[in-house]
């Protein structure tokens, strides 16, 4: 049986799909940390009732947030010192809840919205220690966002913002107008190793490998190239190497229409981002946000489908 033919255009790319937060300071992010700390002692104390309920000192921790809070340039040494403060007011009601535990209380008796925070401020207390006390100048799977500890920042050093904070996608886009998202992760990745399987799934949907694949400079791996080579898939962009000074005109031509061609997939991430909502992504779970981000690539099909756009 002869081999089928390669067909299509197949167009990859990655964007940041911005979820629902309050731009991540680390001042606002330790203060609230330190007020889900001081619900879940009222909590535990609430289920034992006996003795002296252990002292906060809330509100004066609260005060000397907003003092930094409200100052429009507070200075990198203010700033640290606020954290530095909010953590040590963390670190005493911390070990007001491990007491409370060994005296009997139960934290599965608490609110399943305080359960899943107790976890969480306690990561957050451990990396901002790290970095304002034990002076590690990066951690790891750094938390951003109290109430979703799932997202990240995603490094896209685009004019006038260098991080973004939310999903980032890995999307394929078909000469048809329909576009997929073959890998969506709240983790920072290299979209350039998923070449191959996207790839391979552009087969799996139409039958074929694509006749000429467009991507921009982050793909042209000399592995991926490679892997195109081998399946007789035309890469857009030059050829390893340095620079030739004399270009041949229709392969200037060629590079001019295979941009042109590549820079579609722009258009439909704006779509989307404007018209399908995926600017801003309001549902709070990890799974549901990541379900959110799906139902829009498949809105924008279906409507692209029935020709409506």
């Amino acid at each position: 049986m002869a081999p089928v033919a390669n067909r299509g255009k197949l167009v990859l790319d990655a964007t940041c799909i911005p979820g629902d937060i309050r731009y991540p300071l680390d001042s606002s992010l330790v203060s609230e940390a330190r007020a889900v700390s001081e619900k879940i002692i009222d909590s535990l104390w609430l289920q034992l009732k006996k003795g002296k309920k252990p002292r906060t000192y809330r509100k004066i921790a609260k005060k000397r947030f907003l003092s930094i809070a409200k100052s429009r340039q507070p200075g990198s040494k203010k700033a640290q010192n606020a954290v530095k403060a909010q953590l040590r007011y963390m670190r005493r009601n911390l070990r007001h809840i491990e007491h409370l535990l060994r005296q009997g209380a139960i934290t599965s008796k608490m609110s399943k919205n305080l359960q899943q925070r107790y976890e969480t401020i306690q990561l957050v207390y451990d990396q901002q220690n790290k970095l304002y006390f034990a002076k590690e100048g990066k951690v790891k799977h750094r938390i951003i966002s109290v109430s979703q500890p799932h997202i990240r920042a995603i490094y896209r050093g685009k004019q006038g913002r260098r991080y973004e904070y939310g999903a980032k996608v890995s999307a394929s886009y078909f000469n048809d107008g329909l576009i997929f998202f073959d890998k969506i992760s709240f983790e920072p990745f290299n979209e350039s190793l998923d070449l191959k399987m996207q790839v391979e799934k552009y087969k799996e949907r139409t039958g074929a490998y694509p006749s000429s694949l467009h991507v921009d400079k982050i793909y042209r791996t000399r592995d991926n190239r490679q892997f195109c080579a081998e399946r007789n898939i035309r890469m857009s962009g030059p050829k390893l190497g340095a620079p030739r000074k004399l270009v041949d005109p229709e392969e200037q031509k060629q590079r001019r229409a295979d941009e042109a061609h590549r820079s579609t997939i722009e258009g439909r991430f704006g779509n989307l981002k404007r018209r399908f909502g995926a600017g801003r992504i309001f549902t709070r779970l990890k799974s549901t946000s990541m379900a959110s981000i799906s139902f829009k690539a498949l809105a924008i099909n279906l409507i692209t489908i029935s020709g409506a756009l």
